[in-house]
């Protein structure tokens, strides 16, 4: 078995900055908008404002509870809710 020393090649640190990866700079094309155009969804489903309303509801529910571990868990309940939104 190699000692990893043996086969390791010696790294050598950059100088500058990294090489860019297009031949001019984003400010000199134009604006970002027209180098990766992305579409957008108008709205969310609707399932996912459901889940999104339910986590504020229960967000709000947990608020009003004394018992520290129903805050808790009604709390966690709602972090799971959003992000399953």
């Amino acid at each position: 078995m190699a000692h990893s020393s043996a086969a390791a090649a010696p790294r050598r640190r950059a100088l500058g900055p990294a090489p860019s990866l297009t031949r001019a700079t984003p400010s000199a094309t134009g604006p970002a908008s027209d180098v990766h155009p992305v579409l957008r969804h108008a709205t969310a489903p609707p399932a996912a404002l459901d889940l999104l309303a339910q986590a504020h509801a229960g967000l709000s529910e947990a608020l009003a509870l004394q018992t520290p571990n129903e805050r808790y868990a009604t709390a966690h309940l709602a972090a799971l809710r959003t992000a399953a939104a």
